[in-house]
């Protein structure tokens, strides 16, 4: 059996073909039209990524001046014609609690307090304060609940503690049992620093660090705040 083409069947087939490349011409613009513009999103990104940088290295080139005072809001709060800006705020670490200065002083109880206001009970609090002297004395002596070598090796973990002061926050971390601490309070760096030179500074320090440090309520602890900031809201 014979099958016949005729003239009209041919040129509908070349049609369809047509159509069909067409269609896979369409398609392939459109998608050339979608990386085109997504290769101008990312170079546009990565453009705004590097003003954003310089903006923001201006700002700390300008709050890290000595001249430049912490009320300085005209220097330190910018905006340009193009309306990109930065602000930049100065703080001290002295309103902070330093790390190293309180464990150097065993003040344990004002470690188990900033802890007890994060959740922690007295008994955890207790544990992670000797780990915490344990880490930087310079001695094997063990504190009562405290965590030296021996603990650490048992857990697979060697050379540690460093048996010396902490030169970064994020040594903190090593210490047994400040995971828990992560949990109750995963902005706990906030609180702590290892560049003042001692005390809480209450100057500096917010009304939520002297309750602790005080032992007192927020309220009376803003009160203490407006009394050293005075009139002018500058301390």
């Amino acid at each position: 059996m014979k099958i016949l083409v005729t003239h009209n069947q041919q040129r509908g087939a070349t049609l369809i073909a047509v159509f069909w490349i067409i269609a896979v011409m369409g398609l392939a613009l459109v998608a050339t039209v979608k990386v085109s513009r997504y290769q101008s999103e990312v170079a546009s990104s990565q453009i705004n990524g590097i003003e954003a940088r310089q903006y923001a290295e201006m700002g700390i080139n300008v709050a890290a001046n000595p001249s430049v005072e912490e009320w300085d809001t005209n220097l330190l709060r910018q905006s340009f014609e193009n309306g990109a800006g930065f602000n930049a705020q100065i703080l001290s670490e002295g309103g902070r609690f330093n790390i190293n200065f309180i464990l150097f002083s065993e003040d344990k109880a004002l470690i188990r307090l900033i802890f007890a206001e994060w959740g922690i009970d007295f008994d955890t609090a207790s544990e992670i304060a000797d780990a915490l002297i344990d880490w930087i004395d310079s001695d094997d002596d063990l504190e009562l609940n405290g965590a030296e070598r021996d603990f650490y090796e048992g857990q697979g973990i060697f050379e540690q503690p460093f048996n010396r002061p902490f030169y970064a926050l994020e040594e903190m971390r090593l210490v047994r049992g400040m995971p828990l601490v992560e949990a109750a309070n995963p902005n706990w760096r906030d609180w702590f620093t290892v560049w003042s030179s001692g005390g809480l500074d209450v100057n500096e320090a917010p009304a939520e660090y002297l309750a602790v440090a005080a032992e007192t309520n927020v309220e009376a602890a803003v009160s203490l705040v407006e009394i050293v900031d005075g009139a002018d809201g500058h301390s």
